[in-house]
């Protein structure tokens, strides 16, 4: 449905207003709206955040596409639009990266994203316009572009998620850095000082060796069984929620494999397996996930869903897709019912590892890599009483159908 459909589909609405791009003088709704706060977070006051596009609205547009080498007709076209978005984008994704609740990092300035400017010019005793102006820029972008992990090499000028966790696993091995998803002075000098005490250049930059030595340092503290180990290195990636910037396969799992801008699913199961020391084991390190099914299979310790296996906590969940005509998604049960899985996955939907509930019966689940832990429910068992009823009358039923009559 393009704008003319829309137009002669909407012309009922009072004043012939519309939401529908081209965005102009007498349209109004949310997009709009989000044109608006767009406007306003890029220093260019609209004169009102009210979703109605009127005389300042346009004199706004028209600066920022002046600003912008476009046409400057004070109309928001696809161009405009698309060109705002861009712009809008990369400020999410630092907001993001800092902690803050932007909504999905699509370039689209909704109130969420608005709010969350305000939040942290408030965090950091900046004026709270909602305006990203040079001071507010300054801290929230640490002199980078803003755009995000485009290379798993982290150097300053890196920002993003991979960044981010970088910054994490530092703070975990003791040094004082504040995880803020830029690699600015301060990661650069934790980064030195880890590399000169593990017989590496030292010279601030985070390649594959640095990563590998990062790795090798770095484990989750974890205590209990196998399996429980496995759920608990699970939880706490969950708790750090790496998310991808670009859906471009660049994370810490792929990084750890070693096979870096492929599909990380089964890195992820791999990697939690490594922390909790059963990896080989327990859990094959495969990256693909037929190989780590006919692992489980080889060990007798693949079972279908339909074959009555009751999951257990720590087992792996093979899923088959229709379109492949093969297993090829995984995650780790992290609990359940006797209806229902939880799991926690890598390289979701969402390109983020994410906590998900299953029937116990989803067409999607193939089978369980039983590794042992806990069933995440237990039959439950038949009283003294209740079995003694349970026989009394099944042999009732057998002398009955033999035509004998039992005593009263």
């Amino acid at each position: 449905m393009g704008p003319s459909t829309y137009e002669i589909l909407m012309s009922g609405i009072p004043d012939g207003a519309l939401d529908a791009l081209p965005l102009k003088r007498r349209s109004r709704g949310p997009r709009v709206l989000y044109l608006q706060y767009a406007l306003r977070i890029f220093c260019i006051n609209p004169n009102g955040t009210d979703g109605i596009f009127g005389a300042g609205t346009e004199s706004a547009l028209k600066r920022y596409q002046t600003r912008m080498n476009l046409p400057s007709d004070g109309i928001a076209n696809t161009e405009t639009w698309e060109n705002i978005r861009q712009n809008i984008l990369p400020l999410q994704r630092a907001l993001q990266n800092k902690g803050y609740d932007t909504g999905e990092a699509d370039g689209i300035a909704t109130e969420k994203l608005y709010q969350a400017v305000l939040q942290f010019q408030t965090d950091n005793e900046l004026a709270a316009d909602g305006m990203i102006g040079a001071s507010t820029k300054a801290l929230l972008l640490g002199g980078t572009s803003g755009e995000g992990t485009i290379s798993s090499t982290q150097r300053i000028g890196s920002n993003g998620s991979l960044t981010l966790y970088l910054q994490r696993i530092l703070r975990e091995l003791g040094y004082n850095i504040i995880p803020n998803g830029i690699f600015d002075a301060e990661t650069k000098n934790a980064v030195v000082a880890f590399q000169a005490a593990n017989g590496l250049s030292a010279y601030g930059v985070v390649g594959g060796g640095t990563w590998n030595a990062l790795f090798a340092r770095f484990r989750i503290p974890l205590t209990g069984t196998g399996a429980e180990r496995l759920v608990a290195a699970a939880k706490f990636e969950l708790s750090w929620g790496f998310r991808e910037d670009h859906g471009n396969n660049i994370t810490p799992y792929g990084q750890w494999y070693e096979k870096n801008q492929s599909l990380w699913c089964a890195m992820f199961v791999s990697y939690c397996a490594y922390q909790a020391n059963v990896l080989g084991t327990l859990v094959p390190r495969f990256a693909w996930c037929p190989s780590g099914m006919s692992w489980y299979q080889k060990e007798k310790r693949y079972f279908k869903r339909d074959s009555g296996y009751i999951p257990k906590k720590g087992d792996i969940v093979f899923f088959y897709s229709s379109d492949k005509g093969r297993v090829a998604h995984v995650g780790i049960v992290t609990g359940g019912d006797a209806q229902y899985i939880t799991t926690i996955e890598g390289n979701t939907l969402l390109d983020c590892v994410q906590l998900r509930t299953y029937h116990r019966n989803h067409l999607t689940i193939d089978g369980y890599g039983n590794n042992f832990g806990e069933p995440i429910d237990t039959p439950a068992v038949p009283s003294a009483e209740e079995v003694e009823t349970n026989i009394l009358e099944h042999f009732s039923d057998i002398i009955h159908t033999a035509g004998l009559l039992l005593p009263s």
